[in-house]
């Protein structure tokens, strides 16, 4: 599937490219794979980017052009990977 080989490209393993696959069934991939990207940016494993994401699954809603401020304004702040693994943007009202 060309949404696994992509994520794989990122830095997942097939099996966590499964999983971030599976969450959200309906969401467009593009917007899976830019919300994975923006928190592989902040310094984020693979690993430590699937668990937020699948704790947190609303993130995946997050508009691309907002994470992007948000890891912006983080990355501008210093944080790094490890510290920025509790932010959880509000999801916004559809």
């Amino acid at each position: 599937c060309g949404e696994v080989a992509r994520l794989q490209a990122m830095g997942f393993s097939e099996e966590q490219a499964r999983r971030l696959r599976g969450l959200q069934p309906r969401l467009d991939p593009q917007r899976r794979e830019a919300a994975a990207a923006q928190l592989l940016l902040l310094g984020l494993s693979a690993e430590a980017t699937l668990s937020l994401l699948e704790r947190s699954p609303g993130l995946l809603w997050t508009p691309t052009e907002q994470l992007r401020e948000r890891a912006g304004e983080l990355r501008r702040l210093g944080l790094d990977g490890g510290r920025a693994a509790g932010w959880r943007p509000e999801r916004p009202d559809p």
